[in-house]
């Protein structure tokens, strides 16, 4: 055991100067992201000169080796969408090489605690709970920005409902509406809505978009909103009224969760 605390510790230290390296990388490229996007903004022509990458980039890390290997695993497919659903611009590897460090760094600290609490306890009751409890913060802290975010998705979706359906009454085609709602409503509606208007410009079927946009975002509302404009689709109607009912359905539906909760 007396070779096992430094090569603990140097691992936990090489992960932290990679963690931070690649923290400190991240920081640049938005700041360097955000004067992009102002001088686009600044321009008269930044609509039209906008460019769009039609291959769909599905990398797990920055580190080109971790990413080798984390794409052998069938179950990052479910970890990155749960990253996507929170909203984080980071990759998957860095949350997981977080997860490995403060792993490491918890059975460390439960050394200590082994020795002078719990002395006659086998290490491995008190060493391995500290490792996985402190390997879990960092998806803890994605579930509660998921959370959040799913929250303020549903507040927002009435609101994004009520331009596609004005978009529909001035005549214009069920796309030119989701595309209002992308640029009028602030995230994460109007992020969500563009990647779906995106999916649907580079050759998604409609419902295959829409399909994509309730896994994303999981919602009973979204849900039928997406059952609704299918339903349209093959049978017909006026769909404009019927997001309208759909939007004040939500809206009546969180004034009476407000008063049950007075």
């Amino acid at each position: 055991m007396d070779y096992l605390l430094p090569a603990l510790i140097f691992i936990a230290v090489l992960i932290l100067v990679e963690l931070g390296y690649f923290a400190i990388r991240g920081l640049r490229i938005s700041e360097k992201k955000e004067v992009r996007t102002r001088l686009k903004a600044l321009s008269a022509q930044a609509e039209n000169d906008q460019q769009y990458d039609i291959v769909k980039k599905n990398s797990l890390s920055e580190i080109p080796w971790l990413h080798s290997l984390l794409k052998r695993f069938s179950i990052m497919g479910k970890i990155t969408l749960f990253v996507d659903q929170a909203g984080s611009k980071r990759k998957p590897g860095l949350y997981l090489l977080l997860s490995l460090a403060l792993a490491l760094t918890g059975f460390l600290a439960g050394r200590p605690l082994h020795s002078s609490y719990f002395p006659l306890l086998p290490g491995v009751f008190i060493l391995i709970p500290c490792a996985v409890v402190s390997a879990t913060f960092p998806f803890m802290y994605l579930r509660n920005k998921r959370s959040k975010r799913f929250r303020k998705f549903e507040e927002q979706l009435p609101e994004a409902l009520d331009l596609i359906a004005r978009s529909l009454k001035a005549g214009h085609a069920f796309s030119s509406g989701l595309r209002l709602a992308s640029e009028e409503m602030g995230p994460p509606v109007g992020d969500e809505f563009e990647k779906t208007l995106n999916e649907i410009n580079f050759g998604f079927t409609t419902q295959h978009a829409l399909g994509n946009l309730t896994k994303r975002i999981p919602l009973d509302d979204l849900r039928f909103f997406t059952i609704s404009v299918n339903l349209q689709r093959e049978t017909g109607g006026n769909l404009a009224e019927i997001l309208e009912n759909l939007s004040r359905l939500i809206r009546e539906r969180f004034k009476l969760f407000f008063y049950s909760k007075m």
